[in-house]
């Protein structure tokens, strides 16, 4: 419909459709506008006892949500439901969100940014110990 349209012609169009009443819901109000962000923000006090008021979980063993990918998030909110058997108290927090809850969610948290946490002792002296392996057989095979 477009390609055939000169700029004159779209112009009206566009004059049109600016000149039409605002959408109005059966009882006559305006129809609120959707906001993902503010929806996942009204839902995340629910989740700031054990995931932190930013989404930065000061809790050893509870991730924190903030600055999680998105889709990762609704995805490991539909795993966890779906996988765990046993009932929790996260369980029924979650039990009530909507696919759309979780989006708004996700959006949400993925908006707060991340505080770095301290990496667990065991993890840093393995990864010192794979970094400094190769060099120790560098060395030893010169030295030889």
């Amino acid at each position: 419909m477009v390609e055939g349209m000169n700029e004159v012609d779209a112009r009206h169009v566009a004059a049109y459709y600016a000149s039409l009443p605002p959408i109005t819901t059966a009882s006559g109000k305006e129809a609120p506008l959707f906001s993902p962000y503010e929806t996942g923000k009204a839902l995340a006090p629910a989740c700031a006892k054990c995931h932190g008021e930013d989404g930065n979980s000061k809790i050893p063993g509870t991730p924190s949500l903030a600055g999680q990918q998105p889709r990762y998030f609704v995805v490991a909110i539909q795993e966890y439901l779906h996988r765990d058997s046993q009932k929790t108290q996260m369980h029924s927090m979650l039990a009530g969100l909507s696919r759309l809850d979780m989006e708004s969610l996700a959006l949400y948290f993925a908006s707060q940014t991340p505080v770095p946490r301290a990496a667990r002792r065991w993890l840093v002296i393995r990864r010192q110990a794979n970094r400094s392996a190769p060099c120790v057989a560098a060395v030893t095979a010169l030295t030889a």
